[in-house]
């Protein structure tokens, strides 16, 4: 048998991997459409919280990304290439995805079920992108200070 036809190799792997996925997905789906609009209120709470904490990551992130860079400049040292993109790379584009198309809808009514469950969809989709752009910016911050380590510069502080 090969690959293709599930032998248990890498395709059988990840074909499991995709059902595993699919099925938390609707489990997720079910779960969303049953909450309460208390609980719907709650989520929508911490979730404007952790988006916030993500936020001023993001924000140190850059903020450590620009001194680095600024460092690579002073010594002369190029920077490095920017890493390869993640795999979150589908996650962002599927939640940027997700945000467009909800920029359209005028009902910002939170004090009603739909409103806030789109609310808390809206959060959590920026979230997701702002904590992948976070997740670059450090590993870009870490490739500079890499560089400037290997060419006996003293990296600014985290």
């Amino acid at each position: 048998r090969t690959l293709a036809e599930g032998d248990g190799g890498a395709m059988g792997d990840a074909r499991a991997v995709i059902a595993r996925l699919k099925a938390a997905a609707a489990g997720d789906a079910r779960a969303f459409e049953s909450m309460t609009a208390d609980e719907t209120r709650a989520k929508l709470t911490r979730s404007r919280e952790i988006a916030a904490e993500i936020r001023a990551s993001l924000e140190r992130e850059l903020a450590r990304a620009r001194t680095l860079a600024e460092a690579c400049a002073r010594s002369g040292t190029p920077p490095p290439d920017a890493p390869a993109t993640d795999d979150a790379s589908a996650t962002t584009d599927a939640s940027r995805e997700a945000l467009d198309a909800s920029a359209s809808e005028a009902d910002d009514d939170e004090s009603t079920l739909e409103g806030a469950r789109r609310a808390l969809a809206r959060s959590q989709a920026r979230a997701r992108i702002e904590l992948a752009e976070a997740r670059r910016a450090r590993a870009r911050a870490d490739a500079m200070a890499d560089a400037l380590r290997r060419a006996g510069v003293d990296a600014p502080p985290a």
